[in-house]
């Protein structure tokens, strides 16, 4: 309390200034219409600026929020349409594993979890992801990892809450593809160091394919959905001697720029039709 009083009489001088301006301020503004107007107008753009910057801070920090909940509702989007597209009242079979379906069933055959990326190479023959889901998630190797306009990778080993992923972009990945249009099958396989293109092989020669056409994930593996596109193709030789095409297809998802992704979880893998929870629904 001695302090307070000490910095008031030290300041007295100034304090008695202060609140002199302000009362001078006061009844010329208030007793001057024309100066009233021009101080309510500078006052609103100058507290309109400050609370127009306050609002841009607030919103960045909201920004990775709201970035979340737009990641889990095109999960769960993607969701509900690769399970719509699942048949009833059919045996599927898939590699080894037959799994017949009531007609009456729902089929929940596939979960989608959201990831965001962490790390991501693609300058070296064999390339790495890094995302952030791992165990506690239920993430396990094996799993298919897609974007929003194709294939990824798949999960090579996880840890409690990050998963490393075989990239697209890694010469150990091959992906059972399929030409939408003719549907003839082949593997999808990354030739270094073009980051643009696949190379989709065991395509007969007697099979016709035309530039443009697409190439689609073929669904024969537990890693990827059926008809998920890869991209176009580009171009084709067809060597003198040889039996199978070589295709070069454009790809339709460009890694070396992604930042989001989704992995896919396929409950036929475990010989069900149910779908492990996550951590957060136990």
């Amino acid at each position: 309390m001695g302090n307070f009083i000490r910095f008031i009489v030290r300041n007295l001088h100034f304090i008695l200034f202060l609140v002199l301006e302000i009362i001078s301020i006061n009844l010329a503004v208030n007793y001057n219409n024309r100066r009233k107007t021009l101080f309510l107008s500078t006052a609103n753009q100058v507290s309109g600026f400050f609370q127009q910057r306050v609002n841009q801070v607030s919103d960045y920090f909201h920004l990775n929020k709201e970035n979340e909940m737009l990641a889990r509702e095109n999960a769960r989007l993607r969701e509900e349409v690769l399970n719509l597209k699942q048949p009833r009242g059919s045996v599927f079979a898939n590699d080894s594993l037959t799994v017949e379906i009531q007609e009456d069933s729902i089929v929940n055959r596939y979960r989608i979890i959201p990831a965001e990326v962490i790390s991501n190479s693609f300058s070296s023959l064999q390339n790495y992801i890094t995302i952030n889901v791992g165990e506690v998630h239920g993430i396990k190797p094996g799993m298919g990892v897609i974007a929003d306009h194709g294939p990824v990778g798949i999960v090579a080993t996880t840890s409690k809450r990050y998963s490393k992923i075989i990239s697209l972009y890694n010469i150990e990945t091959s992906i059972s593809a399929m030409v939408q249009s003719s549907r003839a099958l082949g593997i999808v396989q990354w030739e270094p160091f073009n980051l643009e293109y696949v190379v989709m092989r065991d395509i007969p020669r007697h099979v016709e394919i035309e530039v443009g056409d697409t190439v689609v994930t073929s669904g024969y593996s537990f890693s990827f959905p059926p008809g998920l596109p890869i991209g176009t193709i580009d171009h084709y030789n067809l060597e003198s001697g040889e039996n199978d095409y070589t295709v070069y297809v454009r790809l339709k998802e460009k890694l070396f720029t992604l930042q989001n992704c989704y992995v896919v979880d396929d409950a036929w893998r475990y010989g069900d039709d149910k779908n492990p929870q996550t951590a957060d629904e136990e």
